[in-house]
């Protein structure tokens, strides 16, 4: 890696650390600069406006959160373990602090109204959705499977699973402490069986 690619290395994973406590918008070159010990016109080198900053910010953030959760269930074969995989993999990934600011496409949705950028917008909604998608896809997967029932409301079971994910978030926010992923794990746990064949 040259020295160019080890300071732009530096500056995006600052970038997204920042983000993910302070949001998109919260991210600017300026603030970026001061965190990195460089100036503003370094910054400038490798990124050229803000909105290639955020842009950069949350395609790195969707590498690490690949990595962190999808990356681990694709190892796992298709069907109930899998899912259960999914499970374990975003609780891990949230008690891992791999973003300093909790989930970091979670906090991005939420402040989408402030996101006057469309470009911003719709990476951060691309990531998003695909983690969706992904969801759904591996519910119709057990369906498919025959492990799951037939009439399985793939699109509802898939709202049901990620719902409860975002409210264990909630909970440990408000009261500061991760307990409740433990009963939002054997939540997940209980929807999935209610579904079994």
């Amino acid at each position: 890696m040259s020295r160019k690619d080890s300071a732009k290395e530096l500056i995006l994973n600052q970038a997204v650390q920042m983000a993910s406590v302070a949001g998109l918008n919260g991210l600017t070159i300026g603030s970026l600069a001061e965190a990195v010990a460089m100036s503003k016109g370094g910054i400038s080198a490798h990124f050229k406006s803000k909105t290639e900053l955020q842009v950069a910010a949350v395609e790195r953030a969707a590498e690490l959160f690949q990595s962190a959760v999808v990356g681990q269930v694709l190892a796992e074969p298709a069907g109930i373990d899998r899912l259960y995989k999914l499970c374990d993999s975003w609780f891990r990934y949230l008690q891992q602090g791999i973003f300093l600011g909790g989930c970091f496409f979670t906090n991005a949705v939420l402040e989408l109204d402030d996101l006057a950028d469309s470009e911003v917008r719709a990476a951060v909604l691309r990531y998003y959705q695909n983690y969706l998608n992904f969801i759904e896809q591996c519910i119709a997967e057990t369906v498919e499977l025959g492990q799951f029932r037939p009439d399985t409301p793939i699109a509802e079971l898939a709202l049901q699973f990620h719902g409860i994910e975002i409210a264990a978030l909630v909970w440990r926010a408000v009261r500061s402490h991760e307990a409740q992923f433990a009963t939002a794990r054997a939540a997940i746990g209980n929807l999935i069986e209610n579904y079994r064949s």
